[in-house]
């Protein structure tokens, strides 16, 4: 797996890939951030969308031990000494792992999941869309909006402010990389992630997969 994505790795490496990066100026920021904490809600209960992993999954709201038992690091797996997002507030924490093949990340806030993202590497056009269909199925949908800008593919959807986004990048030999990200729109706001999206998610013509 190239690293050019992973927390810094995984976050970074969604941003390049989905064509967007950070807001470009510090100032802005800093403006974004100083209201971030109170922005992301509290999830005294869970939220309704969830990262799947075979039959069970993570919502937002869940415990970091949650996460890591839906996902638990591989015995090779490699996990990255940072735990803050250089955008992010300090009070918000990163937790992740990456093998060859495949990652898995969260962001914290108050001890709790606020965004979760997991990618794959590698993987066949028919194992995607087994990947596609779990999601679906783990959150209750029978479709997503679609779209593709600037060379990736995007699927997603949301449940009041909270999104699942899938994005899909052709790579060599008739194989993509692809990553699940759930998250509060506040955070996708503040990493700039997805802007296309945002743009077009409510317009009625947008296509349905």
């Amino acid at each position: 797996m190239k690293r050019t994505l992973w927390l810094l790795g995984i976050l970074s490496g969604i941003l390049s890939v989905c064509g967007c990066a950070p807001t470009d100026s510090s100032s802005e920021i800093l403006n974004v951030n100083k209201g971030l904490s109170t922005l992301v809600p509290e999830y005294t209960e869970l939220s309704k969308v969830r990262l799947p992993n075979g039959r069970r999954y993570v919502s937002l709201g869940d415990t970091e031990e949650k996460a890591a038992a839906v996902f638990p690091k591989p015995s090779r797996g490699f996990s990255p000494s940072e735990e803050t997002v250089p955008v992010l507030p300090p009070d918000f924490k990163s937790k992740v792992w990456e093998t060859t093949q495949e990652g898995f990340g969260i962001i914290l806030h108050d001890d709790k999941v606020v965004m979760a993202m997991h990618q794959y590497d590698g993987i066949m056009a028919d194992e995607f869309a087994s990947i596609l269909d779990n999601v679906k199925a783990a959150n209750g949908i029978d479709h997503f909006q679609g779209l593709n800008a600037d060379k990736v593919d995007y699927w997603f959807t949301r449940f009041g402010n909270d999104l699942i986004v899938i994005s899909r990048v052709a790579g060599s030999k008739m194989k993509y990389q692809a990553t699940i990200t759930i998250g509060n729109e506040h955070i996708f706001d503040t990493l700039g992630i997805l802007k296309n999206i945002k743009k077009i998610e409510y317009s009625p013509n947008s296509p349905k997969t």
